[in-house]
Formats: structure tokens, sequence, C-alpha cells
């Protein structure tokens, strides 16, 4: 039976993740490329922008990951916004294509399909996890262990990217 692909903010994540990979929970931590299959990436658009208004955006990304991790972020803050808030807000945002690599007045707003603060802390981090692409864990492979890190407690692990 063909398995249901389902977003972040389906009600019950975690529920529904341990019924659907029960045989894979029963022996252990789960891979975290079986979620791949189950939950696609909130991330549907990459905007970077020049002296956003953060007040209203909810960090993401490496930012999230700094706060909750091991891991140092980038320059540039990562921050996700939903489709309907971005529809509002884009006119009136200075969007760039081209910055310096230090240039700390530019931020990545990341877009997604709902409301990213309205999710609970566990569809949230499986969010997170699931906005970086596999080549981005392969670029950044500590990354990998960041998100190992923030998902450990749900027994999910992430594996190494292979090269």
């Amino acid at each position: 039976m063909q398995k249901r692909l389902v977003m972040a903010n389906t009600p019950n994540l975690m529920e529904y993740l341990r019924d659907e990979l029960r045989y894979e929970f029963s022996h252990g931590k789960v891979p975290f490329h079986k979620l791949r299959n189950l939950i696609s990436s909130p991330r549907l658009l990459d905007v970077y922008v020049k002296n956003a208004p953060i007040d209203f955006l909810t960090k993401a990304g490496s930012t999230y990951l700094d706060e909750h991790t091991m891991l140092a972020d980038r320059h540039q803050k990562t921050y996700a916004v939903s489709m309907r808030k971005w529809s509002e807000i884009e006119s009136a945002i200075e969007m760039v294509s081209d910055f310096e690599p230090l240039d700390k007045s530019i931020t990545n707003i990341q877009v997604w399909p709902f409301e990213p603060a309205l999710l609970d802390v566990v569809q949230f981090r499986i969010a997170v996890a699931l906005s970086f692409t596999r080549a981005e864990l392969m670029y950044e492979y500590r990354t990998s262990g960041a998100l190992d890190s923030l998902l450990e407690s749900y027994g999910i692990f992430v594996e190494e990217p292979l090269y």
C-alpha cells in the first residue's frame, strides 16, 4: 500500500509517523530519510532580503539550529513565513540576489505553505529538519549532526550524508 504524503502541520504528526513506521520504530531509531518519504518539505521558496522586519517572522533553518544545538549560525539569519503572510509583505521588502558573504543586513526568508508559528514543537523540529535539502546536508555535514541532536529524543536519527 502506498503511504500517504502529509505536511508537517498535520495534527498528531508523531503519532502518524509511529503508525506508518511501526516496524522501524519497534527496532530502534528511525533513519531521517524515511521521514522524507512521508512528510513534504515546508520550504517552498528562499528569498534574500535587505533589512527585513523580523518581528513577525519565525526563526528557522540554521538560525533555529543555532539556538537549539551546538551548530553556529551563518551571517545571514534564516526565518520562515507563511505563503499568505509573504504575499502581504512581498511588495514592501527589498529583495536582493547578490550580497557579500559577511553582510549581516541580509536575511534569508523561507516561504512555507502554512504559518510556522502555529506548529507544536515536534511539528516544527521536523519541519526545520525537512527544510534542509539533501545537497545542503552534503555540503555542510555539521548540519546533519545538529539535526540528529534535535531529533534524537523522538527516536529519529540523521545519518551522515552520502558523498
